[in-house]
């Protein structure tokens, strides 16, 4: 008798002792960029605007309710799991598919933020991006997991970008020692365009670390435009090329475009220090933990040789 006693004690034990953990709800303040929105934490369905952000929740292991299915890069396909909502696209929410999901929280960065205020009728809605910070890209993610930290109370993700830091860190300790002077081109279709500090891929001279081969580049969302011979001129001795049409228009003219006599003749060209990186890393997803760590690899090949 006392031992079957002791055995059900040990049940009842054991069945507290699995019991869920409860899970904190309370109304909170998120400011971001578009204003302050009140949220509620742990929210169940997340419906996400931007790769960089998906790339993060998935790295972060959060749930993740509704994306722009069409829009997924080839690293993110797996988010599109039985169940999940297609919200439309990154620039055209579906409206009435989202207010009939009726998601906790919406999620924009820059191409969905016009329809800022047409979202938050439908639920509360943040602002997040890889321009959440004016100290660079870096910044930008630990700030977007920091927000999320807030949301997400029960989680520590203290060391989530940990990895992060170290590979940037080799990337820029070598640049830096290098001293290579560094061009960063965007092909589009049969457009080269130039970005230096202070543009959109300001985090190839700042948060990696690499020497711009001009000072006079105009600072612009979309590139300064140039022509081969200024290239052959600027005489980089790493030219960093990224192909948007690839993605954009399904239409890969990088290399092409590049093979050219006025590119040979630079330093680049003759010790083989062009590289053509993953669009879908640097013009999708360039927000998010798993695309920096990626670009951190493909700038790692310039010191492989």
């Amino acid at each position: 008798m006392k031992k079957i006693f002791v055995t059900f004690i040990a049940l009842i034990l054991l069945v507290g002792c699995s019991a869920p953990k409860a899970v904190t709800k309370e109304k909170i303040e998120i400011t971001h960029k578009l204003g302050t929105t009140e949220v509620e934490t742990n929210p169940e369905k997340v419906f996400v605007f931007d790769m960089g952000i998906v790339d993060i929740m998935k790295t972060l292991e959060l749930n993740i309710g509704g994306v722009p299915v069409e829009s997924l890069p080839t690293p993110l396909k797996d988010v599109n799991k039985e169940g999940i909502v297609n919200i439309g696209s990154l620039f055209e929410p579906d409206f009435e598919k989202i207010a009939e999901e009726a998601p906790n929280l919406i999620i924009v960065s820059g191409r969905s933020s016009k329809h800022y205020e047409q979202l938050s009728e439908i639920a509360p809605t943040i602002y997040m991006g890889s321009d959440v910070s004016s100290e660079g890209l870096l910044a930008s993610i630990n700030k977007n997991v920091e927000t999320f930290g807030l949301i997400f109370p029960d989680t520590n993700f203290d060391k989530a970008t940990a990895s992060l830091e170290t590979a940037i860190k080799e990337v820029h300790d070598k640049a830096e020692k290098s001293g290579y002077n560094t061009l960063f081109l965007m092909a589009n279709g049969n457009e080269i365009r130039a970005f230096g500090p202070g543009s959109r891929y300001d985090h190839v001279f700042t948060t990696f670390g690499f020497k711009s081969v001009a000072d006079n580049i105009e600072e612009s969302t979309h590139g300064s435009g140039l022509s081969y011979e200024l290239i052959q001129s600027l005489n980089p001795d790493v030219i960093i090329v990224m192909d948007r049409g690839a993605i954009v228009k399904g239409d890969k003219t990088a290399e092409e475009l590049m093979d050219n006599a006025f590119v040979k003749e630079t330093e680049a060209a003759k010790n083989n220090r062009i590289i053509y990186v993953d669009p879908q890393n640097w013009y999708l997803t360039e927000g998010g933990i798993q695309s920096i760590l990626s670009m951190s690899k493909e700038l790692n090949n310039l010191f492989a040789q």
